[in-house]
């Protein structure tokens, strides 16, 4: 333990400046799948969207080759942070109407970005083998676009989403100090932990006042998870209020961009750091394969949850 603590320390040194990139693999051999970070939240309006987008430019500065998903059905929260248009949805590519090229955006921070808003909800239960296979094809082209797949969750998820949900290599659930947020996160998490209890699950608190009431919040969501559903998720760490934020918001830019000195952008790039290390400490113990189950194990699970008819709570 002591050693992952050093590790994490130069970890969060190196990464207090743009200047000293993080690297997160040396290159992405053919025969391995890439890892899919799920991001979701209890209730809406948590800040989620802004989080996960200021970390894919940080991880693509780290030298991660990254791929943003926005799987909000029916909003396009992503396209309007980064002043963009929406972006072409694959259903699109699934239907044929355009190539995955075509529905992939460049970034200005060098990393795609695409919607899954509305494909596995319409294909996934679908007794139509063709477009099935479609799907799987779309799927696993997708991961030579990223080693590291991001899929920004909306909060009203529908039951198919729900089980997407479920069925991603890790998860990151975002919480802020209200109440509501606490306890919309704990019913999400208790779902999560029933069905799949093996996946790994972690906890951000966004908009703390400082690291001490962060991780108040969430010792007090571990202590209310192990007592009432018998496990807890790990810390990833909390991102503090910062007006930068809303400034950046107003810009329509990712704050990690437009303030990369503000202390939110700063708190960003040391969970930036703490994700280097879990997937470190976890490949080194042999789990490389049960991490990365990429967009087709993704699939997998899915339609596995899918077929054992999982309902909500």
């Amino acid at each position: 333990m002591s050693d992952q603590a050093e590790r994490l320390r130069r970890l969060m040194q190196q990464n207090t400046t743009d200047s000293v990139p993080l690297p997160l693999r040396e290159g992405k051999k053919s025969d391995v799948r890439a890892r899919v970070l799920g991001w979701a939240s209890g209730k809406g309006g948590v800040g989620k969207s802004n989080l996960v987008l200021s970390l894919a430019y940080a991880l693509s500065d780290g030298g991660g080759r990254v791929l943003l998903v926005d799987a909000d059905a029916g909003f396009t929260n992503l396209a309007l942070l980064m002043g963009e248009g929406s972006a072409p949805d694959l259903m699109d590519v699934i239907e044929g109407r355009i190539s995955l090229t075509e529905a992939l955006v460049r970034t200005p921070g060098g990393f795609y970005y695409t919607s899954l808003a509305t494909t596995l909800e319409t294909y996934v239960a679908t007794e139509d083998h063709a477009k099935t296979v479609q799907l799987e094809s779309v799927l696993r082209q997708l991961e030579a676009w990223g080693e590291i797949i991001l899929l920004d969750f909306g909060a009203g998820l529908s039951a198919l989403a729900r089980h997407m949900l479920a069925a991603v290599d890790e998860l990151v659930l975002v919480i802020t100090p209200e109440i509501t947020s606490l306890s919309d996160a704990y019913a999400l998490y208790k779902w999560l932990y029933r069905i799949r209890p093996e996946l790994p699950v972690y906890v951000l608190i966004n908009r703390a006042q400082d690291e001490k009431e962060a991780e108040q919040m969430y010792t007090r969501f571990s202590r209310i998870a192990l007592s009432h559903v018998g496990g807890a998720p790990k810390y990833l760490g909390f991102v503090r209020e910062d007006p930068h934020i809303p400034q950046a918001v107003r810009r329509q830019m990712p704050f990690y961009t437009a303030y990369p000195r503000s202390p939110a952008s700063r708190d960003i790039r040391h969970i930036r750091a703490r994700l280097s290390l879990a997937w470190e400490m976890y490949e080194a113990q042999g789990g490389a394969d049960a991490a990365r189950g990429g967009m087709r194990g993704l699939l997998e699970r899915l339609k596995e949850l899918v077929r054992r008819g999982e309902g909500w709570l």
